[in-house]
């Protein structure tokens, strides 16, 4: 049984992570007027976060569905990398 290696963006996923919040807090202290800004446009009927946020978990739920349970059966999926 051959040995699988990770992907390049899976092998250095924890550095990918470091990278984006460095990013994000970069950004943040660049443009300290965004939040304020982005609170002023708000609108109750409009909300900027929460549908894509909503979005997104979905698509993970559908995926994991698809990864993890194995339809024809109704049973979880048997892999023996993770079983």
């Amino acid at each position: 049984m051959s040995k699988s290696r990770l992907s390049f963006l899976d092998r250095y996923q924890t550095l990918w992570i470091f990278l984006a919040m460095a990013l994000g807090i970069g950004l943040g202290s660049l443009f300290e007027g965004w939040p304020q800004w982005l609170n002023s446009r708000h609108n109750q009927h409009r909300p900027l976060v929460e549908v894509p946020v909503l979005i997104s978990l979905v698509g993970v739920a559908l995926w994991l569905k698809r990864r993890w349970f194995d339809e024809s059966k109704n049973t979880v999926a048997q892999d023996k990398d993770y079983v």
